[in-house]
């Protein structure tokens, strides 16, 4: 900060204090300044497309369109905002073209055979894919419509009894939450399934405490308030979520009210439901749910991607793709992204710091997951339009070195596998003690991708073991109480016959794991570890050691390729054989082909 704006600064601050005293009225300037922040304006057009050597707004979108595409986001950002909700007073031309597009949309899905999939609306016929309310009155929600927010409109609920919908709908609700704690119980609400259903856990323990005291007791148990809440229930769920319980009777007598009273059931509730027309853009319902004028039936599965596939096609025709990718800039974020799926924080970041036209950028294990090809082709794409950065890209591992204009490795500290000091300190040191187990975790392939955290907590609780040659270090049938890493000497796993006699599976040397697979499974051993020589093993307790990888999805998916790995050695090693298995049929199985001597001539 230069000086005369740090004087400024304190100036204003100066200037706030000294008028805190007057009893007099502050403008939104000063009580920011008040409140510590900064006093510009979120009004002020504040997007100069000059600074980056632009003439319009228009020529910054789509550069950033560009930007996102480099990174392969913009495709999963539109499927995103597609799904999405888009406000029409925002956005009144996107949402004149997307209606405009509502019949060629229903001719594309009828020729690619996915009409079926979807739930049109039709004025004449009951939705199963909208809840009761907009069946009803074949309207939309305007706004985001809470239970508690239905069950306090008195409107509204003396609508519904006076349409003699009461007692159904108490029937179905009673049905749905029984239903509900049945499959959830109180400790289920965690479960993806459950917060698909958009109840707060608050308001479904209210819920489940009403429907439990009416049950037992009848409707004398529950209060007015708590008889509307249950009553509003069937408004917040579809019949494909309700399921049977929702009777096809009932819903033959919502379309008969409607043709006869929709009308004037809308003008009721006006301020909470847009009527469904073809012209008319709904508010609450996505992008895609627009354009097809319905909703995906739950019962779609693969054929609602290829819904999404096919209405994708269609908008890029008529280039309405960045016009939907670009409403992302409408997504309001909470602090950290936290209200935003994982997938999105990587492209996010990514915005945020190369929409600055940055002179350094610097990925931290960034576009993980990613092949060599496809990661160079990134990088080209970047250059390309970020001429003038430097691209940093920090890794534990590279598939493709060469690829980069400058490849340096460090290890210990050291650039390239330069001399290192020595850090073994004498052993009565605890620092120098759990230096050298991380170095032993570090270095192993199992854990090496754990984060540094996660390899302190093993380290902290790994004990070195030390075993004399012959010595036995676990026997069959054991409990599985530690896993064990082998840093010197030689072991070797075995199976011992009745008679004593000793039969070796496998060698462990130097960085192999041992133990890990029983722990997880928490089985006991199924061989017998003997040590061949003088041998160190650093040894890590179950219950420590469960307590760190089953959080970790790397180690347990390495702990799955490993199992795989053992188990398509057993499967060659009795085809090699020729072992037959009772009842598998295998008697019946041609020989395997005979390999031919290298000296054998072909024929």
């Amino acid at each position: 900060m230069r000086p005369i704006a740090l004087a400024l600064t304190l100036f204003f601050a100066l200037a706030v204090t000294a008028t805190a005293e007057r009893p007099r009225p502050l403008g939104w300037a000063m009580e920011a300044l008040r409140a510590g922040n900064s006093p510009d304006s979120l009004k002020a057009p504040w997007l100069d497309p000059g600074l980056a050597g632009m003439a319009t707004d228009e020529d910054v979108y789509q550069w950033w369109f560009e930007l996102i595409e480099t990174i392969g986001a913009s495709g999963f950002l539109f499927r995103r905002m597609l799904t999405g909700t888009m406000d029409p007073d925002d956005h009144p031309n996107l949402a004149k073209r997307i209606v405009a597009l509502r019949g060629d949309a229903l001719k594309r899905l009828e020729k690619a055979g996915l009409d079926g999939a979807v739930n049109r609306f039709d004025p004449e016929r009951f939705n199963p894919s909208v809840p009761l309310g907009g069946n009803l009155m074949y309207a939309a929600p305007r706004v985001l419509i809470s239970l508690d927010r239905l069950a306090s409109d008195s409107s509204f609920l003396l609508m519904i009894t006076e349409e003699g919908l009461a007692e159904q709908c108490i029937a179905i609700s009673q049905t749905l939450i029984e239903n509900l704690h049945a499959t959830f119980g109180m400790d289920g609400t965690n479960h993806p399934l459950f917060t698909a259903l958009g109840i707060s856990e608050a308001l479904y323990e209210q819920l489940v405490d009403i429907a439990q005291r009416r049950h037992r007791k009848g409707d004398g148990a529950i209060t007015q308030e708590e008889f509307g809440l249950l009553l509003t229930v069937p408004f917040a769920f579809s019949a494909e979520q309700i399921g049977p319980s929702f009777p096809d009777s009932f819903k033959d007598e919502i379309v008969g009210i409607r043709l006869r009273k929709g009308a004037a059931l809308r003008e009721r509730v006006e301020a909470l439901f847009v009527p469904i027309e073809p012209e008319t853009y709904l508010p609450r319902l996505s992008v895609l749910e627009n354009l097809i004028y319905g909703r995906v039936s739950g019962m779609a599965g693969l054929q609602g991607d290829l819904i999404q596939d096919v209405m994708g096609e269609l908008l890029g025709e008529h280039d309405l793709i960045r016009p939907i990718t670009m409403n992302i800039l409408d997504v309001r974020s909470a602090i950290g992204a936290s209200n935003l799926p994982t997938a999105f924080h990587e492209r996010v970041a990514f915005n945020r710091a190369a929409i600055k036209r940055p002179d350094v950028l610097v990925f931290n294990k960034g576009f993980a997951g990613r092949s060599g090809d496809a990661q160079t082709k990134t990088r080209n794409r970047i250059a390309q339009i970020l001429p003038n950065t430097t691209q940093i890209y920090l890794d534990d591992e590279f598939e493709d070195p060469t690829a980069f204009d400058i490849h340096l490795e460090i290890n210990g500290g050291k650039i390239d596998g330069a001399e290192t000091v020595d850090t073994t300190l004498p052993e009565d040191t605890a620092a120098s003690d759990l230096r050298r187990k991380l170095q032993v975790i570090g270095r192993n392939e199992l854990f090496s991708k754990l984060d540094a955290r996660n390899q302190r907590l093993l380290a902290f609780a790994a004990q070195w073991y030390v075993a004399e040659k012959g010595q036995r270090i676990f026997n069959k049938n054991e409990r599985a109480d530690s896993v064990y890493i082998c840093t010197e000497g030689c072991g070797q796993l075995a199976w011992i016959d009745p008679d004593g006699s000793s039969h070796g599976i496998t060698e462990v040397t130097p960085g192999r794991v041992i133990g890990d697979l029983a722990v997880i499974m928490n089985e006991p051993r199924q061989l017998d570890f003997v040590a061949l020589d003088a041998s160190v093993f650093l040894r890590i307790g179950a219950d420590q050691f469960r307590s760190v990888v089953e959080n970790d999805q790397q180690i347990l998916l390495s702990l799955l390729r490993t199992v795989a790995g053992h188990l398509s050695n057993a499967a060659d090693a009795l085809i090699e054989a020729r072992v037959d298995l009772e009842g598998s049929g295998s008697s019946h199985l041609p020989p395997p082909p005979r390999k031919k001597p290298a000296d054998e001539p072909s024929k």
